[in-house]
């Protein structure tokens, strides 16, 4: 049985479900190493009692600590994820150790937003990416992202015309708003769910409610589940995709929606790249302008090629990733 290391951030029930994938696909015992907090107001209130500097150094050690109990060449595959927030010097060290080990990056943001990747990429065997437009100017690997089971259609009824499900930033909340104005909720059917912290909720209700006289019904202190969350893209006729602007590789919600057979509302322009991209099933809106066809919204929705499909499915992600590496 193969060992592996896999050292990533948090992203709620997504990490488990790789590492599960990864022991599965891979006959592999892997062990997790993450390299943040575990979630943004930890973080927050920590950085703010300590300071930053302490907040990171503390960070540093915890790594450090868990690096240094590793014995030398014991990993068969180490396996990072994005590597943001990792201590470099701790994590070098460690990999001088560790020559055995087929190393692998992967990507799961834009390189420009990980300032950790200009020292890191140097101690990787293989570094891949999701985003096409990466891959072709930095000449690494490409590999999109995945969805989980849950999401694949199975015939539920469409009974809700738009959804979104993700965390709340930064335009997500006013394009919402702007397409509701042309699609209102007495007419339409829609599930929004733009999840804060707790106390980012109550500063949002404070600031909107108390302060201005309005509220706003986007915003909500909960995360759905995956299950929960694919429920609700299963029953969607359409679903919403707000990616950050800068993004071009293709969203985890657009790769969900795809087995779900869900179209998709996006501002990702280079979706038009990707082999299940097809106009009866993607519109690509404006930001500023966000403009929704009578022809896209009320055509039939178009069944996508099931081999298609399939290569985005999460096994075929750890395939993808770790075929290449095998002898």
């Amino acid at each position: 049985m193969k060992r592996i290391l896999f050292v990533t951030i948090h992203f709620r029930e997504y990490i488990d479900r790789i590492k599960k994938a990864i022991e599965t696909e891979m006959d592999s015992k892997v062990d997790i190493i993450f390299c943040d907090y575990e979630n943004y107001w930890k973080n927050w209130v920590i950085m703010r009692s300590i300071g930053k500097e302490n907040a990171k150094k503390i960070n540093q050690r915890n790594q450090n600590k868990h690096f240094s109990k590793i014995p030398d060449n014991y990993y068969d595959y180490i396996f990072v994820l994005v590597g943001r927030g990792l201590d470099c010097k701790s994590f070098g060290n460690f990999m001088k150790h560790q020559k055995k080990a087929k190393k692998i990056l992967y990507l799961w943001d834009d390189i420009k937003r990980v300032d950790e990747y200009k020292d890191l990429k140097d101690y990787f065997d293989d570094i891949v990416s999701f985003d096409v437009y990466d891959c072709e100017k930095f000449n690494i690997r490409y590999v999109p992202v995945f969805f989980c089971d849950e999401y694949r259609y199975n015939g539920e009824v469409k009974d809700i015309d738009f959804s979104c499900v993700g965390g709340r930033h930064t335009y997500r909340e006013s394009l919402l708003a702007n397409i509701q104005k042309e699609f209102p909720k007495d007419k339409y059917n829609w599930y929004v769910l733009l999840s804060v912290s707790i106390f980012r909720y109550i500063y949002i209700y404070i600031l909107t409610k108390l302060l201005q006289g309005k509220t706003n019904d986007f915003i909500e202190y909960k995360e759905l589940g995956i299950s929960d969350a694919a429920q609700i893209s299963k029953r969607s006729k359409i679903v919403i995709d707000m990616p950050h602007l800068s993004q071009k590789g293709a969203s985890t919600r657009t790769i969900e929606s795809l087995a779900a057979h869900a179209k998709i509302v996006t501002t990702n322009n280079a979706i038009s790249r990707y082999d299940f991209y097809d106009p009866n099933n993607i519109c690509v809106i404006d930001v500023n302008d966000p403009v929704i066809p009578d022809k896209f919204l009320y055509s039939e929705y178009v069944e996508p090629d099931e081999n298609i499909v399939e290569k985005y499915s999460l096994n075929h992600w750890v395939k993808a990733i770790f075929d290449n590496t095998e002898d």
